[in-house]
Parts: structure tokens; C-alpha cells; sequence
């Protein structure tokens, strides 16, 4: 009969009936020293496995510990329902200790400016350019986006939104859950709040735009004179409605345009108006330059002074002549003190009109004192006639006649109906006087050779 073979690891009754069943069993030895060895063996591998699970527990309780960055908030779900209710639902910057996913779920919503582009929705297509509509052809509804303005009119825009979460809670619960069966979850779950709060906020933004643009002009809009506030606060009644938790922060015109069939007649018109524009600033400037020089910085008080003057002279009515009397009394004081009246604004008068005065009243003191100094001669020499009438005379014709035979003069002069003719005989005079004629007659010959 065939032995049977034992388990070595399994202590049976059988073999110790010849033993005392008193006698206290000794832990088992087996005697083969392979047995042993893989008894050893398994021993170790239980022991490693028990850390690797203990690790893995470890590690799967530390995944619930996160951390809270200052641009963001966080909200906890747990088996879907927010908690924190009563302690606060959002948790702000710092490290907090939450269970790990799947029993607690945890939404991170950015707190800082966000924005949307609408980049396409009212712009025509990108191959336009080169296609019919420069030449007149009506847009494709399929591929070209364009707004409708007040007047009717066609334009096209681009547009950035700026938004914010104020309100996280509400964020969450209305927004930023996840959708079941939503496949962009898998692929991004951290950003799935953001990507849908975008496409939110683009669509309300849309709605707005249609309605502010419909409230304008073409040529307001296409100078960029879009109705924003009505467009925001159309855009944040709709989110408000949805109890979404966003703010529209500003709605910025990136681009703004007429369509391309009149793209050409509109920047004509546009460069016309530019360059009035530029000519009507020159010409302030200019008008502003010669004022200035005329009459320093009070020009623009005295010129309404003046034509004050000037509208009073010009009417008919004894009212307006007292008005005109009194305005030239106070452009006379305002010269002579070179200062507008102080109910005028008090500025100096300068430039050309100072510089005139000025020079006006030097010349008048010059003349009073000259003319003065003239009639005290006068009186003088009246005095002295009386005294000696000949003698005077006598002595003023010698004075007379060394001022007029003084230097290369020749004089004739009629004396009581006798004539005298006298002739300066100094010798230097004359060879000079030779000297400059003959040089004249050589400068004369050669400008006829040349």
C-alpha cells in the first residue's frame, strides 16, 4: 500500500497518539531543508505584501489632503452634495485634509479675470478677402458672421469678454458641476468648470453685442462707439438669471469694421474726415501761434473785447453806441496798462501789440523831449535876435556856412538875388575825388566786356 504523503504544514492528531495529549505542541520544523526554505520564503512574502498594503492605504487616505492656491477656491463634494454648509463652503489659500476621491470629490474654480474671445461669430470669413464680397456679392449666412445696426446696416466686429466668479457656490451648483455622460470631463476634469463657464459666458456675450449693436449707428460702430454698457449689463441680467455666479467685468472692441464691398468708399470718406480734421487743427494752431505773437497771453480776452467793439460799432441803436464808447474807453486803459481788467481774466498783454506800445511810447517821449529842447533853443536864440538882429545874423550865416562847406561840397546858393558860387579847393579832396572816377569808368568797361 502506496505511503501517504503528509502536508507539512498541516500538525495532525494521527501523529501524535503515541504522545501525551497533555504535552503542549512545539511550533512545526519541517525536517527537509527545502521545505523549510520555502516556508521562510512564503513567511517573508506575507510580511511584504502586509506593507504594500499598508502603503497603499497610507497613500490612498493622503491623496484627500489638498492644497488651495491664491488665485483659486475650492468646494468639496461628498458623495455629490457640497459640504461645509454650516462652516463655510469654500475653502480659501492653504493646505486642508478631505477624504480621498471617490468618497469626496473636490471642484477647483480660478477666482481671477478670465476672458473669452468672440473671434468669428460676427466677422466674415477668413478667405473673404480674395472672394466676391470685395467685389459687391452678398455675405453667406453659412460662413460669414455680421452684426445689424440701428440703421440697418451691416458691420462686422471682434470682441474680448472679461469675467470673474464672484460668487463660487452658486458657480458650482448651476455651472461648473459635472454632466453625466459629458466625454471632455475624462479627458480635462480639472478645467471642465472653465471650459463650460466659457462657452456660458460666449453665449450670453453674443446676445448682448446683437442688442447694443442694434441700438447704434454704422458709422458710430465702426468708430467704435459701441453701446458696452448696455451690452454688459444685458449680458450680466441673462447670467444673473441663471444664478451663475459670474460678473462681467468690461466688453472690449477688438476690431471693428464696415463690409468689405464699402470698405473702399468708407476709408476715402474716413481719410477725407481725417484730413479736415488735421487742416482744422492747423489752422487753430496756427490761429493760436499768431495770437500769440500778437498780443502774448491775453490774445483771447482782447479778442473779445474787440469784437465786442466791433458787433456794438456795428449796430445802429444809441445803447449800442454807449456800449461801444465804453468798451474803446476800456481797450485804451487795457493798452496803456498792458493788462486785461481783472472781471477779464487780469492776463498781461504781450507779444507784437506790447513790443508796438512800447516802441509808440518811446518815440513819444523822445519827440515831447526833443520838441521841448528845440523851444528852449528857440527861446534862446529869440532872445539873443533881439538883442543884435544883425550881429545874430551875421553869426548864423558864418555857423551856416561852415556846416554847409564842410567835407567834398560843392555849394551854389542865391543871397538876396546876388548868386555865389563857391568851390572847396582842398587838393586831397579832389585827387579822391579823380581817383574814384577813374575807378568807376574801369568797373564800367569791364562789366560791358564781360
Amino acid at each position: 500500500m502506496a505511503e501517504k504523503i503528509k502536508n507539512p504544514f498541516i500538525h495532525s492528531h494521527d501523529d501524535d497518539c503515541d504522545h501525551d495529549h497533555h504535552h503542549e505542541h512545539e511550533p512545526f520544523e519541517p525536517a527537509d531543508p527545502a521545505q523549510k526554505s520555502l516556508a521562510d520564503a512564503m513567511r517573508v512574502s506575507f510580511m511584504l505584501l502586509k506593507i504594500i498594503m499598508v502603503a497603499m492605504l497610507v497613500f490612498y487616505a493622503s491623496t484627500g489632503i489638498f492644497r488651495v492656491e491664491s488665485k483659486e477656491q475650492v468646494v468639496r463634494l461628498q458623495l455629490g452634495e457640497i459640504v461645509g454648509e454650516d462652516d463655510g463652503l469654500v475653502y480659501e489659500q492653504g493646505w486642508y485634509i478631505g477624504w480621498p476621491y471617490p468618497i469626496e470629490e473636490k471642484i477647483v474654480v480660478p477666482i481671477d479675470p478670465q476672458n473669452v474671445v468672440i473671434q468669428n461669430t460676427f466677422w466674415y470669413e477668413a478667405g473673404a478677402v480674395t472672394t466676391g464680397l470685395q467685389r459687391g456679392q452678398p455675405l453667406n449666412p453659412e460662413k460669414d458672421g455680421s452684426l445689424l445696426t440701428g440703421d440697418a446696416n451691416i458691420v462686422h466686429g471682434r470682441f474680448t469678454v472679461y469675467y470673474t466668479i464672484d460668487n463660487v457656490i452658486d458657480f458650482v451648483k448651476n455651472v461648473g458641476l459635472v454632466k453625466p455622460g459629458d466625454l471632455r470631463y475624462q479627458y480635462a476634469p480639472e478645467i471642465y468648470p472653465m471650459i463650460f463657464a466659457d462657452e456660458l459666458v460666449t453665449s450670453v456675450a453674443e446676445q448682448g453685442i446683437v442688442y447694443a449693436a442694434a441700438r447704434v449707428r454704422a458709422d458710430d460702430f465702426i468708430k467704435g462707439k459701441l453701446k458696452r454698457a448696455v451690452a454688459v449689463d444685458r449680458m450680466q441680467a441673462a447670467l444673473d438669471g441663471l444664478g451663475a455666479g459670474i460678473k462681467i467685468d468690461r466688453l472690449a472692441v477688438d476690431k471693428h469694421v464696415a463690409p468689405l464691398a464699402v470698405q473702399p468708399s468708407y476709408s476715402s470718406v474716413t481719410n477725407a474726415e481725417s484730413e479736415r480734421s488735421q487742416k482744422i487743427n492747423a489752422a487753430r494752431q496756427q490761429r493760436t501761434s499768431l495770437l500769440t505773437t500778437a498780443a502774448g497771453e491775453a490774445h483771447d480776452q482782447l479778442f473779445a473785447l474787440v469784437r465786442e467793439y466791433e458787433l456794438a460799432r456795428s449796430a445802429s441803436t444809441p445803447e449800442a453806441a454807449e456800449m461801444a464808447e465804453a468798451l474803446s474807453l476800456e481797450i485804451d486803459t487795457a493798452f496803456d496798462q498792458l493788462r486785461m481788467p481783472a472781471e477779464r481774466g487780469g492776463d498781461a498783454i504781450g507779444g507784437e501789440a506790447s513790443k508796438l506800445i512800447s516802441e509808440a511810447n518811446t518815440y513819444r517821449t523822445e519827440t515831447v523831449e526833443r520838441v521841448k529842447s528845440e523851444a528852449a533853443s528857440f527861446r534862446t536864440l529869440l532872445s539873443k535876435y533881439r538883442e543884435a538882429p544883425e550881429l545874430f545874423a551875421s553869426r548864423e550865416w558864418q555857423q551856416a556856412r561852415e556846416v554847409i562847406f564842410t567835407g567834398d561840397v560843392e555849394t551854389l546858393y542865391n543871397n538876396g538875388g546876388q548868386i555865389y558860387l563857391e568851390l572847396n579847393a582842398d587838393p586831397e579832396i579832389s585827387r579822391q575825388r579823380e581817383t574814384d572816377r577813374l575807378e568807376k569808368a574801369e568797373r564800367d568797361a569791364e562789366l560791358q566786356l564781360n
